[in-house]
């Protein structure tokens, strides 16, 4: 079981999450999609909260801005974020709602298991151009399982790294 160190906006050494698991609970409590969450246990809860903040949210995510503390192991507090719908910017002591909503999220599909982790598809194809003929090696990055509605919620602020990338390698035949 994880030991939860709550990241609060002031670059705290060590934080792991940027919530409790209580106030993860709190959060799942109206939501009528929560029996994953619900059916944890505090040890697979506090487990998931944690690596949904330190492995997902920091590892596999590139996000706008720039650290407020390079020491963090989390990616917020930041600088030179845009809050979403606004023409301001969040305060390099915040910690935007939204994230912590999304650490929620991401740790309740830990829980359901649909978060599968960093994979790639590879394939390759050859093109024949008369006398010509060229074989490339195409992989693209998946999604990792993390949810739509995070990536949704999430859009703004960071990406989900290799979402959309392609990268093409040309063989001499």
């Amino acid at each position: 079981m994880a030991t939860l160190i709550k990241e609060t906006g002031s670059g705290v050494t060590g934080a792991n999450t940027y919530q409790t698991e209580a106030e993860a609970d709190a959060y799942f409590a109206d939501n009528p999609y929560a029996t994953t969450w619900d059916a944890g246990t505090s040890a697979t809860k506090s487990d998931a909260l944690a690596y949904a903040a330190v492995v997902v949210l920091q590892d596999w995510f590139r996000w706008v801005g720039q650290k407020a503390d390079d020491t963090n192991a989390l990616p917020f507090p930041r600088f030179g974020v845009l809050k979403q719908n606004e023409p301001f910017y969040y305060d390099s002591d915040e910690v935007p709602a939204v994230v912590v909503r999304a650490q929620a999220e991401v740790a309740q599909a830990i829980l359901a298991g649909t978060i599968t982790g960093p994979s790639d598809l590879s394939g390759r194809e050859k093109i024949k151009l008369g006398p010509l003929e060229i074989e490339t090696e195409n992989k693209q990055r998946q999604d990792h399982g993390v949810p739509t509605h995070v990536l949704d919620m999430l859009q703004g602020l960071g990406r989900l790294v290799g979402a959309g990338l392609s990268i093409n390698t040309v063989f001499r035949s």
